[in-house]
């Protein structure tokens, strides 16, 4: 994948501490940590084999801290974390880059057909066939689409500001504003 626009913070943000790929279903922990969902459910389970002393605890993979699971939780213990909606969205800007982009609608039904375009309210790449039909849609007409040729000689922030804004996932009402390097997490004011 050609990421050379991506910026490395972003595609660090991204990666999953577990398996270093982009993040797949992304899920948040209590210390703002990131994982894709699967590599934390296995992550989970090879802890709560190793505890013999029958606490329902697992160490952060990133940065050590103890996280407590919910007595009555039942497999899989990733759906007691919260989705990590940011990290989600800018992997899906992340992924405008691959010169392989494949249509995120025609994919959907099993079709692979190469994406042309982008839409930036959507956040779904799209072949030509279904850039027409989004845009005479009745929900959609309004969207904003661009090719995706125009967004990869952008930068990511360039692209995440042409986009609605990101909550914090720990504060609703906030918005998401600034990026720890050192923590790997992105914060609102409050956070």
């Amino acid at each position: 994948m050609t990421t050379e626009g991506a910026g490395q913070v972003s595609i660090d943000l991204c990666s999953c501490g577990i398996c270093d790929r982009p993040t797949i279903s992304p899920k948040c922990l209590p210390c703002m940590h990131t994982f894709c969902k699967s590599c934390l459910n296995c992550h989970i389970l090879e802890e709560l084999e190793a505890n013999q002393n029958g606490k329902k605890t697992f160490q952060c993979p990133r940065c050590g801290v103890s996280i407590q699971i919910p007595q009555n939780s039942v497999e899989p213990h990733t759906d007691n974390f919260k989705d990590d909606v940011f990290v989600n969205r800018l992997s899906e800007v992340i992924s405008i880059y691959n010169v392989d982009k494949l249509c995120d609608i025609c994919d959907r039904s099993d079709i692979e057909s190469p994406a042309v375009d982008w839409c930036t309210d959507c956040f779904d790449s799209m072949c030509q066939k279904c850039k027409t039909v989004h845009l005479n849609g009745r929900a959609t007409s309004r969207h904003s689409v661009i090719q995706l040729e125009e967004l990869r000689n952008m930068s990511v922030e360039d692209i995440t500001k042409r986009q609605k804004s990101t909550t914090c996932r720990n504060h609703e009402r906030e918005i998401v504003k600034f990026y720890c390097d050192r923590c790997k997490i992105a914060l609102c004011g409050i956070c």
